[in-house]
């Protein structure tokens, strides 16, 4: 199956390489490609596409803020934040705001297309994942690069709370609280759910 990728960056010389790149595969072809969101979002309605790469430093608009207006445009519709930032912060306000994916536009070609591909299959794909990194919070007790909803279920998992308990209070599935803990392992460096609920409380979250 050929995945139809749209480019979105305003640097044109990128532009040419991630598609060189990109057509090097036989699964994947470029159908587009613009240099500003504006531009972007008047295409996109016209044509078929499965994912968008999108950096951030638009000339009209950060790419983080129309994530979810492309999402909605296209029902099933990838995104990937494609980008040079390398911090947590923007990976969690990607995440939240509906991106597939996360990748630095320092990453390896074969980095690039096996997160592509593995985006396609439903994984969401970070730099840690694909190879490459991100800086960690300046503190163990810097928590604002997580999600508001990821700030919540720590909460919950301070107060002891199992995952049943949460997805009630919360109003979601348990499947969905236990993507929540993985993520929140990941991103905070630890390695057990005991290590979490040390973390929240260590930080007095668990009062919040």
């Amino acid at each position: 199956m050929i995945t139809r990728v749209y480019l979105i960056d305003d640097h044109p010389t990128f532009r040419a390489g991630t598609r060189s790149i990109l057509e090097s595969q036989s699964d994947l072809h470029v159908v587009g490609e613009a240099g500003s969101a504006r531009v972007a979002i008047g295409q996109l309605r016209l044509i078929s596409v499965d994912l968008v790469m999108l950096d951030i430093g638009l000339p009209d608009a950060s790419g983080l803020s129309i994530i979810s207006e492309l999402v909605s445009l296209k029902p099933g519709l990838k995104v990937i934040v494609f980008t040079l930032h390398r911090d947590w912060s923007y990976l969690a306000s990607a995440e939240e705001a509906g991106a597939s994916g996360y990748l630095l536009k320092d990453a390896d070609p074969e980095q690039l297309i096996m997160g592509i591909r593995q985006v396609m299959q439903g994984n969401f794909v970070s730099p840690e994942r694909a190879g490459t990194g991100l800086r960690s919070p300046s503190s163990s007790h810097d928590i604002a690069f997580l999600s508001s909803r990821e700030r919540e279920v720590l909460r919950l998992v301070g107060q002891g709370k199992l995952s049943r308990e949460i997805a009630e209070t919360l109003s979601i599935s348990v499947r969905t609280v236990d993507a929540h803990r993985g993520r929140l392992l990941e991103k905070l460096n630890l390695k057990s759910a005991a290590e979490l609920v040390k973390f929240a409380v260590g930080i007095h979250l668990s009062q919040g």
